[in-house]
């Protein structure tokens, strides 16, 4: 998820910055990916650790294969300290990107750290809540971007942020599919899910409208407000309908831990989509940037 953003932030920034006759700085771009990569690993470990001890997942009603400390017996203390080098690693990284490109990155990429590791930790976590939503959307897409489109270019603008909202939206929807999958083991377990505040029809329901929502707004911002570059539209539409037919599959097997396999997969091929529909119109603005 958080690749995607960052694709999506780098065709932006080379965008901006071949405009105005500016260089890429690769160097930067190669310590943020790693730094990025080690973030995102982190949080995913500091989360199927946490997610472990706290009995959300148990191999008796957890049917997903790559939950390795349910499934392939790997020491949850392992996973912990993979998880802590790992953010040691982008803290590391990031005090040499602000070197180069300004402390202004810190406090956000700090807090978005925090945020990552007390998504799962802590007596509440994130993901215990009805925040869960916003903030994995949030700070994998919205703020992500904006940290990698500063760190690249020095700017920041409106604009950006308004780019930076379709695939937010669409990596909320990734969670809402999990939670709506969960549902009755999140409910046993105490967490307040916005699935279970809405019941599952209410996050099915849901699930469309960010989708929905995600795209009209990528539409308004090509052929009305024009900040993002217009597409190729026969690849939208094509796109488009390929999305549509992947979530009335995904309506038909339904939403529960046994077809959460089929979910995920299916929600994950979907973002994917998406994420074309968002990345291809400034592919092919800088292709024609550089011709």
């Amino acid at each position: 998820m958080s690749m995607s953003t960052f694709m999506l932030a780098t065709l932006t920034a080379a965008c901006s910055l071949t405009e105005q006759g500016l260089m890429f700085p690769v160097a930067v771009w190669v310590i943020m990916l790693v730094a990025s990569l080690a973030v995102d690993m982190g949080t995913t470990g500091f989360n199927t650790y946490f997610d472990f001890i706290k009995g959300s997942d148990q191999k008796r009603t957890n049917y997903e294969k790559d939950k390795v400390l349910v499934h392939n017996g790997v020491s949850p203390s392992m996973a912990f300290f993979t998880s802590v080098i790992l953010f040691l690693t982008a803290i590391v990284l990031g005090i040499v990107i602000a070197c180069l490109s300004g402390w202004a990155v810190v406090a956000a990429g700090a807090v978005s750290m925090l945020v990552g590791f007390l998504y799962s930790a802590g007596p509440r976590p994130i993901s215990h809540t009805p925040f869960g939503e916003i903030f994995s959307g949030g700070f994998l897409g919205a703020v992500f971007f904006g940290i990698t489109v500063y760190v690249l270019t020095g700017l920041y603008s409106v604009e950006f942020l308004l780019i930076s909202i379709p695939i937010s939206l669409m990596i909320a929807g990734i969670l809402i599919v999990n939670n709506n999958c969960d549902l009755e083991n999140d409910r046993a377990s105490g967490r307040r899910t916005l699935t279970i505040l809405l019941g599952l029809k209410g996050g099915r329901v849901l699930l469309w409208t960010e989708y929905a929502a995600a795209i009209v707004l990528q539409m308004i911002m090509q052929y009305k407000i024009k900040i993002v570059p217009k597409g190729f539209f026969p690849v939208t539409a094509l796109t488009a309908g390929f999305i549509i037919y992947r979530f009335i599959r995904m309506e038909r097997h339904g939403y529960s831990s046994a077809t959460k396999g089929r979910s995920m997969k299916g929600i994950l091929s979907i973002f994917s989509a998406g994420v074309i529909i968002l990345i291809f119109p400034w592919m092919l603005r800088l292709v024609e940037i550089l011709i």
